[in-house]
C-alpha cells in the first residue's frame, strides 16, 4: 500500500488510481487481510469509529447497507436522529 500516492477524497476517504479505477483506503486493507472481498451483494464496509481516515482492520466490519446508514450521524443542526421540524 506503500507504494501508492493516496488522496482524500470528501468526507475524508482516502483513494488512489490503479488500473484507471479508484480504490479506496479501507477496502484495500480489508482485501488484502486475510484475503477476505468486500465486494459482496448487499454488504459494505463500515468503520467502527466512524472515522473514515481510520482504516485499521480491526476498526473495519462488513455491514448491510441499512446496519452502516443507522450509525450515520443526524444532519446538522439536528439535535436527534429522526427529528425534523
Amino acid at each position: 500500500l506503500e507504494r501508492f500516492a493516496w488522496w482524500l477524497l470528501a468526507r475524508d476517504y482516502a483513494a488512489t488510481r490503479y488500473r484507471e479505477r479508484t480504490v479506496y483506503l479501507h477496502q484495500a486493507v480489508w482485501e488484502l487481510s486475510e484475503d477476505r472481498s468486500c465486494r459482496l451483494p448487499g454488504l459494505v464496509l463500515d468503520h467502527l469509529d466512524g472515522q473514515p481516515r481510520n482504516c485499521r482492520r480491526a476498526n473495519l466490519r462488513l455491514v448491510t447497507r441499512a446496519e452502516n446508514a443507522r450509525w450515520r450521524p443526524p444532519p446538522a443542526g439536528v439535535p436527534f436522529k429522526g427529528v425534523v421540524e
